[in-house]
């Protein structure tokens, strides 16, 4: 069963746990693909406050605020979405213009020639644009799809947003 974190839906007891460990500034600077000065300069100007501080005075960073931050900053998100009647365990309606977290999502267009076509124009896709953001349907999180596309998306550093409907 899915846990709510924030606006972000966990749904495996490995997630839950890797979202609550903190994380030191050399796993923070990789997690963030950025260098350790850059996390020690987000950290002092307050963009990106630690959660923890060791009894050593080290930072920590929970992976959700790491997640978090990386989402909002000011720079422009590739937030994608799926809308496909020929993979419905992968689609999500959106009202033209709705944004979701500050981002304006942009439709990843599946061939519609059948379920195989439309997993291989995803991987394509998502190998080719790598958004920074996927939202797929939280209903459908146990389908083998659903959770091959989230499982490769965690691979790749990409966030996925379950959005309850």
């Amino acid at each position: 069963m899915p846990i709510k974190c924030s606006t972000m839906y966990v749904d495996t007891e490995t997630e839950r746990k890797r979202s609550l460990t903190h994380l030191s500034l050399t796993q923070a600077a990789a997690y963030l693909n950025v260098h350790r000065s850059t996390i020690n300069r987000l950290a002092s100007s307050g963009a990106l406050p630690a959660d923890i501080y060791t009894t050593g005075g080290r930072r920590g960073w929970l992976a959700s605020t790491l997640d978090t931050y990386r989402i909002s900053v000011g720079r422009e998100t590739t937030c994608a979405y799926i809308s496909s009647k020929v993979v419905p365990e992968l689609s999500v309606t959106l009202l033209q213009g709705q944004t979701l977290m500050g981002h304006r999502p942009v439709r990843t267009h599946l061939s519609d020639k059948g379920r195989a076509q439309a997993y291989a124009s995803l991987l394509s896709h998502l190998t080719d644009v790598t958004p920074e953001l996927l939202i797929l349907p939280a209903e459908h999180s146990a389908h083998h799809g659903h959770r091959t596309v989230t499982d490769l998306c965690a691979s790749m550093g990409i966030l996925v947003l379950l959005l309850p409907t």
